[in-house]
């Protein structure tokens, strides 16, 4: 009974640390590192330990390895496979690893529009400060909840840049960066949850009625 709950606990913690993995690359990722270096090892062991405890007729020994080195895997990938089914694996959650072109990806970004006076250097230092601020030591604070930014060219002759969320960003996180963002000189403007294209069109629409 020792042995099996053993097999038990190993098999489906790791089955469900894969499972509650919300990005589908990490998770297979994590599925090949268990199973060829953990796993795989862990069974051989084990069996090379009952073939041991046989020689030296050692019958329930071998018997209590024997049935691990079984049951191990299959606590894993049927755990695996059984919160696959109950709905429990993150990974395959309907449109959090759908791939789609940066100008369509909305949810949870912000569009950043640099001033056409701003440079290169102080556009680094925002970044620093406000949107990946640095904490003492090694790493990223997190206090913004950014997950990314990506560069995204010139928008009406202005720099601009893709920020995205992570998922388990909060609201107090996304406010810090909100009030950093507003706070900074070189911002033109900043945008929530709208496309590459839709902010192109606002800031062209703005310009032309400039011009008029």
């Amino acid at each position: 009974m020792l042995a099996i709950g053993l097999c038990a606990f190993i098999g489906l913690t790791g089955a469900y640390s894969i499972a509650s993995e919300p990005i589908a690359y990490v998770a297979s990722m994590n599925f090949g590192i268990y199973f060829l270096f953990l796993l795989i090892p862990a069974v051989l062991v084990l069996f090379v330990a009952s073939i041991v405890a046989a020689s030296l007729r050692k019958s329930n020994y071998a018997t209590a390895l024997l049935v691990s080195c079984i049951l191990l895997p299959v606590f894993f990938i049927g755990g695996l496979q059984a919160m696959r089914v109950a709905g429990w694996a993150r990974y395959e959650t309907p449109g959090m690893n759908d791939m789609r072109p940066i100008d369509e990806e909305t949810n949870g970004s912000v569009i950043v529009v640099y001033t056409k006076e701003s440079t290169f250097e102080e556009q680094q230092d925002l970044s620093n400060k406000v949107i990946h601020p640095w904490k003492e030591g090694p790493g990223f604070t997190g206090e913004t909840g950014v997950r990314s930014s990506i560069g995204l060219g010139e928008f009406d002759g202005r720099t601009a840049q893709k920020i995205v969320f992570r998922e388990s960003a909060t609201e107090v996180e996304k406010e810090k960066l909100r009030r950093g963002l507003q706070a900074s000189p070189i911002i033109y403007k900043f945008f929530e949850n709208l496309t590459e294209g839709e902010v192109r069109e606002r800031l062209e629409k703005k310009s032309g009625e400039k011009k008029i």
